[in-house]
């Protein structure tokens, strides 16, 4: 099932393949995890005890909060593909920021509470740029992209995915840190560019589409979103056609039986 041997037009491989590396990107391509590991790190260089620190992180909670109830009244009017386009491009630069701004706390240790400070600062804006955009598609987008018959077992590959995003970033983050340090947000700002070009060719958009809709664009042979949205418009426009005659085949007999029944009167 995972790769859709078998499935026909319908490429459920396709479908899964989606939903799961869409969730491993948001859990670590992200740099998510790497944020929030680091937090703590973060706050102890701009000077807060470990009693601020934990209301910080509390407080960072809260503001995942707010950007999830923004997304609930944004990523409709949006769609998926520009909310993926316009998280990636913020959070990239926002994980540049940061890493920049710790190294300057490194190399400047007078300065370190003012860098710390303003590092912190933007560890709050990215969160609520990530709770707004990349971390509530990958839970929704299963949910468009299978049909009825499927979307339980369709979801379930989403949440290995997940598994797999947060395994990797708990496992491997520590090890980027101690390694390169700082360049760990370097890492990730430069991934989440990376990421624009591989949500514009190969996920489709499935805000305001029915169910039968998202099945004409995986009937394509193509994984590339624009011969999915050639298909889709060759269906809809056969499927329209075929209504038309239908309801043109309607008419004429209904004007049959009315002539019919004016004669006879």
């Amino acid at each position: 099932m995972f790769f859709g041997i078998g499935s026909g037009d319908i490429h459920l491989g396709r479908r899964i393949q989606l939903a799961f590396w869409l969730q491993v990107l948001m859990q670590y391509g992200t740099g998510i995890a790497a944020v929030v590991i680091y937090s703590g790190t973060i706050y102890r260089t701009a000077g807060f005890d470990n009693v601020k620190s934990g209301w910080l992180s509390g407080l960072l909670m809260l503001v995942g909060i707010l950007g999830t109830t923004i997304a609930a009244f944004t990523i409709d009017r949006v769609g998926r593909r520009r909310t993926l386009y316009w998280g990636a491009v913020a959070l990239s630069i926002t994980l540049f920021i940061i890493g920049g701004l710790f190294r300057g706390a490194i190399d400047n240790p007078d300065k370190a509470v003012q860098y710390g400070t303003a590092a912190s600062a933007m560890v709050f804006i990215y969160l609520l740029i990530f709770s707004s955009s990349w971390l509530l598609i990958p839970f929704i987008y299963p949910t468009e992209i299978f049909p009825t018959w499927l979307r339980a077992k369709g979801n379930a590959f989403g949440v290995a995915g997940w598994a797999v995003g947060y395994g990797g970033g708990s496992l491997l983050v520590p090890i980027m840190f101690s390694g390169i340090n700082e360049k760990t947000f370097y890492v990730f700002g430069a991934a989440m560019f990376a990421y624009i070009p591989l949500v514009y060719c190969f996920l489709p958009e499935t805000a305001g589409r029915t169910l039968e809709e998202v099945d004409y664009l995986f009937a394509s042979k193509s994984p590339f979103t624009w011969d999915e949205e050639k298909e889709f418009a060759k269906r809809t426009a056969l499927l329209h056609e075929r209504l038309n005659k239908e309801n043109g085949s309607d008419g004429m007999a209904q004007d049959k039986s009315i002539e019919s029944h004016v004669e006879v009167v």
